[in-house]
C-alpha cells in the first residue's frame, strides 16, 4: 500500500466518529454557511434525468453517507467505494441499500460506460496531482456517454500537496492532502474529457474554507 494511501486509511479509521456527530448534528440544524445534500446532489440529479430513466450513482470516498442517502431516496441505485472500512460502516448506517465496495479506487476497475452519475465529494484532494489526474480519466471511462461527474474541492492561492494535520478535527490527525487552484481543477477536468456546465461556489466561514464545485459532463467527443 502506497505510504499516502496507509495514512488517509488510518485517518479516517481514526476520523470517523467525528463526521458521524456532525451529521448527527447537521440532520438536526446546520450551519448556514454549510450547504444541504439536495443543494449538492439536486442539481446534477435534475441533469442527469434529462438524459437517463434509471440512475446508478457511484460515490468515492462516501464519507457519512448523507449523499448516499440523498440519491438513494430519490430512487437511484448507489454504489460506495471507500478506503476506510469504520468510516464505511457510519455511511452504511444512513444508506443501507448502498452496495459498498472496500479499498482504493486507483486499485479498481469498473465497466467503461456503467455509470450515469460519479459523486466525488471532498475527495479530489486526498491524492497527489498525478494519481488525481488519473482518477478523472478513470471516472470519464466509467461514466455512460453524456454521464455526470459532480466534483469538489477546497480552493487555495497557492498548490501544495504533503502530509499535513486536519484543522477542523478535535484530534491531531495526520493524513495526506493536495491545494488546488481552482483553475487547477477546471483546467484538469477539461483535459479529461469533461464539458463543465455548473460552478457552486460555498464560503464556509466558520472553518475557514472556501470551496468550489463542478457538475460536468462527459464529452461523447473525447479521445
Amino acid at each position: 500500500m502506497n505510504n499516502y494511501v496507509k495514512v488517509n486509511h488510518d485517518s479516517y479509521d481514526a476520523l470517523c466518529g467525528e463526521y458521524d456527530d456532525r451529521a448527527k448534528i447537521r440532520a438536526i440544524r446546520k450551519t448556514r454557511f454549510e450547504e444541504s445534500p439536495e443543494s449538492l446532489g439536486g442539481p446534477v440529479l435534475s441533469r442527469a434525468r434529462k438524459y437517463f430513466s434509471k440512475i446508478t450513482v457511484l460515490e468515492i470516498g462516501p464519507g457519512s453517507g448523507e449523499m448516499l442517502a440523498f440519491f438513494e431516496k430519490n430512487n437511484c441505485r448507489t454504489i460506495a467505494v471507500d478506503l476506510s472500512p469504520k468510516m464505511a460502516r457510519v455511511a452504511r448506517n444512513r444508506s443501507k441499500n448502498t452496495d459498498f465496495i472496500l479499498g482504493n479506487i486507483m486499485d479498481i476497475e469498473f465497466l467503461w460506460n456503467q455509470f450515469e452519475i460519479i459523486y466525488a465529494g471532498a475527495v479530489i484532494h486526498l491524492f497527489p496531482l498525478d494519481e488525481a489526474l488519473d482518477l478523472l480519466l478513470k471516472i470519464h471511462h466509467w461514466l455512460k456517454p453524456n454521464g455526470f461527474i459532480f466534483i469538489n474541492t477546497t480552493i487555495h492561492e497557492v498548490p501544495s500537496e504533503g502530509y499535513k494535520i486536519k484543522k477542523d478535527s478535535t484530534m491531531q490527525i495526520m493524513r495526506f492532502r493536495r491545494k488546488w487552484r481552482e483553475n487547477e481543477l477546471f483546467a484538469a477536468l477539461k483535459n479529461s474529457g469533461f464539458e463543465i456546465l455548473d460552478r457552486i461556489f460555498t464560503d464556509e466561514k466558520d472553518r475557514e474554507k472556501q470551496w468550489v464545485a463542478y457538475i460536468a459532463q462527459k464529452s461523447i467527443n473525447y479521445e
